[in-house]
């Protein structure tokens, strides 16, 4: 992982960033042991995090088990087309049930 200088930042933002006090602890410590500022230090695990994301996902084990038959969406689209058609089915199911009480 490379070491980024302080021009590397001069045209970088300014970010506000709620965080909870012992994770804050921590970030200053590994800072500190890391020769970095707080801010440097949560910038390079920020482009490690982020640059491990480029390298390929192992795509996910198939289901097993009782829900092996259940097709899985690929993409959070399909998973959406997905609920929007299982919540019509149900709807339809519940509102036609009620109708005939």
């Amino acid at each position: 992982m490379p070491d980024y200088k302080a021009s590397d930042y001069k045209a970088s933002r300014v970010l506000s960033l709620r965080i909870a006090e012992d994770l804050l602890e921590t970030l200053r410590a590994r800072a500190q042991d890391d020769g970095r500022s707080l801010s440097g230090e949560v910038v390079s695990i920020l482009r490690a995090e982020l640059e491990s994301e480029r390298s390929p996902r192992q795509k996910p084990l198939p289901i097993g088990g009782w829900l092996a038959h259940l097709d899985v969406p690929e993409t959070h689209a399909e998973f959406r087309a997905a609920r929007r058609a299982a919540s019509a089915r149900l709807l339809e199911r519940t509102s036609s049930k009620s109708r005939h009480r």
